[in-house]
């Protein structure tokens, strides 16, 4: 292949990726059924509504059964307690996902849930300096949040990597949509809430990210309007992919 011909192919790459994020964005941008982040709750009623706005990392609660979320990730509340699901945005740059999440508790004060995801990648799409072999990754892990103030929760998080294949690690061109064993903390403030308790009205959520494989450290911050969900999370050192937009919005279906 020439050097002329390498580089429209590059050229090529960058565009297609550029449309794919673009359909993504439009769709997640459509409104929410249900007048809220259709992830938030379980429940028409939950112990602590705040539980359900996170920054970054998945909220411990799951979709009722039945209910569709069509968005930056599509999910199934195949029970009240027990969703499946898939992180699009990653999809759309071939990083192949699949995950579920089980509710195990919840009151006022906390709420736990085990999650679980598999990953398939091959580091070579990101950077052709990369090695080319694709990667399996199997991560269980859970997610709690804790009622620190009326109006603040904070969430922690943690996945393990139970990878049969060599995870490059930081020797490599690394990108923000690689996962490997994670640990992280999110907070958030509904700085506005309205009177009911059914809504929490504007909320603002920050969150502090590492990985444990790849070494990346991530940061961002994100808001919350009724029904909308918009922020990003910046890995800083990685070379691909660095700034991650976060947006929720969706599209909500029920069965």
């Amino acid at each position: 292949m020439t050097g002329e011909q390498s580089s429209v192919k590059v050229l090529f790459m960058k565009i297609l990726k550029a449309v794919r994020l673009g359909l993504l964005l439009c769709l997640s941008a459509l409104p929410i059924a249900s007048g809220r982040p259709a992830h938030a709750a379980s429940k028409v009623e939950v112990e602590n509504p705040l539980f359900g706005y996170p920054h970054l990392l998945q909220s411990p609660f799951t979709l009722p059964g039945g209910k569709l979320l069509l968005g930056t990730a599509v999910a199934f509340g195949v029970t009240d307690f027990f969703q499946i699901g898939t992180n699009l945005l990653a999809d759309f740059y071939q990083n192949y996902n699949a995950g579920v999440k089980l509710a195990i508790y919840e009151n006022e004060v906390t709420a736990l849930a085990l999650v679980a995801s598999f990953q398939r990648y091959n580091p070579s799409t990101f950077s052709a300096s990369n090695p080319d072999r694709w990667i399996n990754s199997y991560q269980p892990g859970a997610v709690i949040a804790v009622a620190v103030l009326p109006q603040v929760a904070a969430f922690f998080g943690a996945t393990l990597n139970l990878s049969q294949d060599d995870i490059p690690g930081s020797n490599i061109d690394r990108s923000g949509l690689f996962r490997g064993a994670t640990v992280e903390t999110d907070l958030n403030w509904a700085y506005s809430p309205p009177s009911k308790r059914k809504s929490l009205g504007n909320i603002l959520a920050t969150g502090v990210s590492y990985d444990l494989n790849y070494k990346l450290l991530g940061v961002g911050l994100s808001h919350y309007w009724p029904g909308f969900h918009l922020g990003f999370h910046y890995y800083i050192g990685a070379e691909q992919n660095p700034f991650l937009p976060i947006i929720q919005g969706g599209t909500v279906v029920y069965f």
